[in-house]
């Protein structure tokens, strides 16, 4: 990530390099044992960095039976194309193609399970109520409002209705709600109640204990990874996903340069991510400029329309409190921001011609580094560079690796590749 600036600047640069590694002991191919029978595996969209073809070859299952079906969980977003696809499954599309359901939320058909004790009604797809062994392959990365991803983000949000969404999510502008954070987070504990309903329902059925297989990811490279009972998924892999993460700061810059890394980098409001990380960092006055392709765009029409229509702080506020639209988190929190009297900038030559957001858009980092240097006094002329920034956190305190954390879930580094194989390690079994 090469940025030049000109003299007079001072910058630090937060790398995404991860911390030194534990010992090597990494899984083999088919180490990992699952339930015989019927078999649903659940995967993430291609909007997560999740290396499912990696996850996917843990397993010890037929990819070629009848028997195992696979359903990729996409929230709300849009479904997958073919080259999306593509990155998702690698190499196990052809095995795997004829037996792949995309979840729809506006058509799929649903199973209501009840509400939760916040008040969240609880429908899932269908695909749910099928009695067979779940089984879900997802990543741990700090989130804004979930504290992390992975885990339970599976079953919900990735397969449930907008209306559960929706009136889950209503809680990312809760107290609490927020980076890192579980054991007080309401929204996070909302989903595992939510999830704790589809498990019932499951093992009510005569199916088994929902089960997951979860990696920590960054830049490519496999850092751990953790298999087990789908409750609990992030709880194992949160001490270590701070180490990974979690990034400290003496103080807050004037000027924070947030670079956003793919697949997070598809449009403005996936990139919004970096910004909710980061925006703690920049200095009263200061800017914090998104560096992002959006090949996308701007995001949902939804979402583009609120922008469109130059929505105040105010009418937000009002409106996310009395009737929620999926969405209004990430428009209060960046109007809360803007209201401060600090700036959000967007670094990014899709959107640069195309306009259409309230706030410069540059089509070069160059650019935006001279547009500050114009606002900014030789004294404040302080940058902050970070990497991959929708996934590098200021989390709170990082706490060590605890005793309880089993060396065989703790990798070196591992690049992936479409024909790495790994070398042989003791089996991990998942049991109902």
């Amino acid at each position: 990530m090469p940025v030049n600036f000109p003299p007079g600047w001072r910058t630090a640069h937060l790398a995404a390099a991860p911390p030194p590694p534990p010992p090597q002991r990494l899984p083999a191919p088919r180490s990992v044992s699952v339930p015989s029978g019927p078999l649903l595996v659940v995967v993430n969209d291609a909007q997560r960095a999740t290396p499912t073809p990696w996850l996917m070859g843990l397993l010890d299952c037929d990819w070629s039976s009848p028997d195992v079906r696979i359903a990729v969980a996409t929230g709300c977003h849009a479904p997958p194309t073919e080259h999306e696809l593509g990155e998702i499954f690698g190499g196990f599309l052809d095995h795997v193609r004829t037996r792949i359901h995309v979840h729809h939320t506006a058509s799929d058909p649903l199973v209501n399970l009840g509400t939760t004790s916040r008040g969240t009604p609880v429908e899932i797809n269908r695909l749910l109520d099928w009695p067979a062994a779940v089984v879900c392959l997802g990543s741990v990365e700090p989130h804004y409002f979930a504290g992390w991803t992975g885990g339970r983000k599976s079953l919900v949000p990735g397969l449930c209705s907008l209306e559960t969404m929706r009136a889950n999510h209503r809680l990312a502008i809760a107290p609490g709600a927020a980076l890192g954070a579980l054991s007080d987070n309401p929204l996070h504990l909302d989903l595992e109640e939510a999830v704790g309903m589809v498990r019932a329902r499951l093992v009510g059925r005569g199916a088994s204990e929902p089960l997951g297989v979860n990696a920590l990811v960054a830049r490519g490279e496999i850092h751990g990874w953790h298999a087990g009972p789908l409750h609990g998924m992030i709880e194992a892999l949160a001490p270590r996903g701070r180490v990974l993460f979690g990034r400290h700061i003496d103080g807050p810059a004037p000027f924070v340069l947030c670079f956003v890394d793919h697949p997070l980098d598809r449009d403005f409001y996936q990139a919004l991510k970096g910004f909710e990380h980061w925006k703690a960092a920049v200095a009263a006055g200061g800017i914090l400029a998104l560096v992002a392709d959006c090949p996308a765009g701007i995001g949902p029409p939804t979402f583009t329309q609120f922008f469109g229509s130059s929505p105040t702080l105010a009418a937000i506020e009002q409106r996310a409190s009395e009737d929620y639209h999926l969405g209004d988190h990430k428009l209060l929190n960046f109007l809360r921001f803007t209201a401060s009297g600090r700036r959000v900038w967007l670094v990014s030559p899709n959107l640069a011609a195309q306009g259409g957001l309230p706030f410069p858009i540059f089509d070069s980092v160059e650019s935006a580094i001279r547009a500050a240097a114009d606002l900014l006094a030789p004294p404040a002329r302080r940058a902050l560079l970070i990497e991959d920034a929708a996934t590098l956190a200021t989390l709170p305190a990082i706490s060590p690796l605890t005793q309880e954390t089993r060396q065989n879930e703790l990798l070196p580094p591992l690049k992936l590749s479409p024909q790495q194989d790994c070398p042989a390690s003791p089996h991990a079994h998942l049991r109902p």
